[in-house]
Formats: C-alpha cells, sequence, structure tokens
C-alpha cells in the first residue's frame, strides 16, 4: 500500500511511521545512520530525519565509488549539506570491483560493506529506497527466474552487520519524495550515469515502466504490494522448514529417511534453509533436483560428493553432512612432533586442542607425542584398557563416515594410537 493520502505529507508521514517503528520494536537503537548519495532521494530523507528524529544520534556517511568525475564534488555538497542541518558526516573511498560480471552489484557490495563499520549493536542505517525502486526490483528479479524469496524484493527492515538496515520510505512513490524536494525548495545532486538504460535497473526505469503506465497507472504500487504478498509467502515458508528441519536435523547432518518422506518441494525448501543458515547462495532449481536424485532414493553405501561454493555436500549411511572445509589433498606419510603443552595446528587447517587429549590422558602433560594419518595395522588404546581395538572398528563405533577416516589427525605415543582428532561438521 503506498503512503500518498492522509493529513501528512507522504515522506513525513513515512518517516513518523518508521521511527514510531524503532521505538516499539527496537527500542535499544540510539543511532541513524544515512547511507548520503547526494541525490534527491537521501537528502529528502535527510532532511525529514534532520526534523523529526530529534532523540537519534544522525551519522551521514557518502560512500565515494570512484566511478564518476564528480564524485569528489559530490562528497564537498554533501558535507556542506550536513553542515547545514548540524548532522555528522563522514566520507569514504572505496575500490569497486570492475572485473566482476555487474558493475552495479561490485559497486553495491563494496557500498555496503564499508557502510556496515558504521553500525553498531544500537544503530540502524536507513537508506532512501522508495516504492519505484522496490517495483524496479521486482520486475529484475522476475527476469532473473527468481523465487518467491527473491520476488520478496527488498524488506522494509532487516539485520545488517552488528545492527540493522531499515528502508523508511519503501512505500513512498517517487512523485512525493519528487514533491517533498520541492516544497522545501532542497538542492541536490543529478547523477548522469542514472540515465544510461545500459544498466538494468535505469532501462526498466526509463523505457519499460513508463510504458506499464500508461495503461496500468498504479503500476509500481501494484509490483510494491506484491513484494509484500511475496515477503508473506516466504515466511511461512521458512516457519515450515524450520519444523521440517528440526525434525531431519541430527547431530550436524540431515536424517536422510527424515527429508524422504517430505514433498519434492519440501525436501527443496528445506535444503534452502540449510544452506541459507550458512549464508550459501541460494541453489537453482537444477543444483537443487542434482542433489536430491544423487542422495535421496539411493542405497545407503554410494557416497556423492557435491561442491557448493566453499562447501562440500556429503553422504554417509543415511545422513547428509555440509563439510566447511573441504577435504584437501595430503600426504598420507607426513607425521608432525607435538608437545602436549599447547594446541596443534596442522596440515590442512585441521587442529587439535590439548585439552582435548589431556581430557584422556592427563599423565601426559608436556610428553612429546606425534601427529600422523591412519597406516595399516593400527589399534585405537583407550585409557586403563590394555588391549587397542582396530580403527577400523573405532571409526565404526564412532560413525565416523568413511571419507573421512583416511584424513583424520591421530595423535600416537610410544607407538600406539591413543586419541583421534574428530574434524568439525556443520
Amino acid at each position: 500500500m503506498s503512503i500518498s493520502s492522509g493529513s501528512k505529507e507522504p515522506v513525513t508521514q513515512a518517516v513518523n511511521e518508521f521511527l514510531a517503528f524503532l521505538v516499539s520494536e527496537h527500542p535499544k537503537i540510539r543511532k541513524l545512520v544515512i547511507a548520503l548519495s547526494g541525490g534527491k532521494d537521501s537528502v529528502c530523507l535527510l532532511n525529514a530525519l534532520s526534523k523529526h528524529a530529534k532523540n537519534f544520534v544522525l551519522q551521514a556517511v557518502y560512500i565515494d565509488h570512484g566511478l564518476q568525475a564528480e564524485s569528489l564534488e559530490w562528497g564537498t555538497f554533501n558535507q556542506e549539506l550536513c553542515e547545514t542541518l548540524g548532522i555528522n558526516y563522514s566520507s569514504v573511498k572505496v575500490v569497486v570491483n570492475r572485473r566482476q560480471a555487474s558493475l552495479e552489484q561490485a559497486a553495491r557490495n563494496a557500498r555496503y560493506q564499508a557502510l556496515s563499520q558504521f553500525v553498531d549493536a544500537q544503530s540502524c542505517l536507513v537508506t532512501a529506497q522508495h516504492q519505484d525502486d522496490q517495483a524496479e526490483t521486482v520486475l529484475l528479479q522476475l527476469l532473473r527466474s527468481a523465487g518467491v524469496k527473491g520476488l520478496s524484493a527488498m524488506p522494509y527492515s532487516k539485520c545488517f552487520a552488528a545492527g540493522w538496515h531499515a528502508r523508511p520510505l519503501l512505500k513512498v512513490s517517487q512523485d512525493a519524495i519528487a514533491d517533498y524536494i520541492q516544497k522545501y525548495q532542497l538542492k541536490h545532486i543529478e547523477d548522469n550515469s542514472n540515465q544510461d538504460i545500459a544498466f538494468s535497473r535505469n532501462f526498466l526505469r526509463h523505457k519499460i515502466i513508463p510504458e506499464l503506465s500508461k495503461h496500468w497507472p498504479q503500476v509500481s504500487e501494484t509490483l510494491a504490494n506484491s513484494a509484500e504478498n511475496f515477503a508473506a509467502t516466504q515466511l511461512l515458508l521458512e516457519e515450515l522448514a524450520q519444523l521440517d528441519y528440526q525434525d531431519a536435523f541430527d547431530q550436524s547432518r540431515l536424517d536422510i529417511s527424515k527429508l524422504e518422506v517430505l514433498s519434492s518441494e519440501r525436501q527443496s525448501n528445506l535444503l534452502r534453509y540449510w544452506f541459507a543458515k550458512f549464508n550459501i547462495k541460494m541453489p537453482s532449481r537444477v543444483l537443487l533436483q542434482e542433489i536430491k536424485s544423487q542422495f535421496l532414493n539411493t542405497q545407503s553405501d554410494i557416497n556423492p560428493c557435491i561442491d557448493i561454493e566453499a562447501y562440500q555436500l556429503r553422504r554417509y549411511k543415511n545422513h547428509i553432512y555440509l563439510l566447511s572445509d573441504p577435504l584437501e589433498k595430503f600426504n598420507p606419510s607426513q607425521e608432525w612432533q607435538w608437545t602436549l603443552t599447547n594446541n596443534f595446528n596442522g596440515a590442512n587447517k585441521q587442529t587439535i586442542l590439548v585439552k582435548d587429549v589431556l581430557e584422556m590422558w592427563p599423565e601426559l602433560r608436556d610428553q612429546q607425542v606425534i601427529v600422523r594419518y591412519r597406516a595399516e595395522g593400527d589399534k585405537f588404546y583407550h585409557p586403563n584398557k590394555e588391549h587397542g581395538q582396530t580403527l577400523k572398528n573405532y571409526f565404526q563405533e564412532n560413525d565416523v563416515p568413511s571419507w573421512l577416516r583416511a584424513s583424520a589427525l591421530l595423535v600416537v605415543y610410544q607407538g600406539k594410537v591413543i586419541f583421534v582428532q574428530k574434524r568439525k561438521l556443520l
């Protein structure tokens, strides 16, 4: 629903609703970090907050991407504007990775990374995206074959850095912002790059949406409302996934038998939820289908492996494991001397905590041991037991996946394996 009617003009109404939202939902917030580009949207938001957010510390931040020759002049403009309003001001120059496929995305990544440095637990970043921006985002996501989460577009508020990120003007139309600028005669910057239709968003803004508006005058409001509907649907999907996750999650792994009784759609929903917990990029439908075909409804002795970004998905018996540190090549004959005084940091980022060894063998404190990989004929020795058991039996009893056994680090004292390091799994 658009904020376009009532006794107050839309921008002031939206800002006051936002401030009431903070007091109600986030009472610990004391500082508002305003992303200030100098364009009319952020200037409008800055001006409205300077009038109405008297109970908050205001901090304006200008991010200089170095992509336009005028960027230094814009910084000067923003600084003078903040001095006039009595608002704290900072400018940060960032380096944008021009080799990325999307220059827009690269600039966005650099910008938010810089802004995150200003946001602590008592801060909220505020940005000036409005209803028309939201409509453009919905169209962009549709053209990327996005699912429900993508079509939810930009949320009104979300966690960010150590604090929060909010978009107070998300239900305010571009026309209402222009009226506010005109009413208060606010000076602002015109960025010519916003006219470049080589950028996807600008193409939609200048070529597509105006044509749609001729037939559907409320197209931006309608698309923004659809984003809210998708967001509500996404919330329900996440709640369902959480229930399925609680049922299927078992000691850092997913129980395959619990997944197999779910519908294909719920299986995909659960896998997306699992990956999202570790900030893994949303998998495509093709990748999800590959995971399901390789890991579900197959023989338990089959051990597939799929790489997902910096992670690895593996199966052992009736469980799916997600490894944060994929198995790397190692030299099986390599070994190290270790004194049981400090922690051991070995190959492939594996660590052995000295306290874990000494909990089993306290009498070995400060003793010299050998750390190595598995060798033929190895036996594992428990404290206070004269005879050892084969490592194969030890691994089976402790449910160590077969694909982890060769790379497991062993602690050897006087020729006997006395400790086996368990590799961290998610």
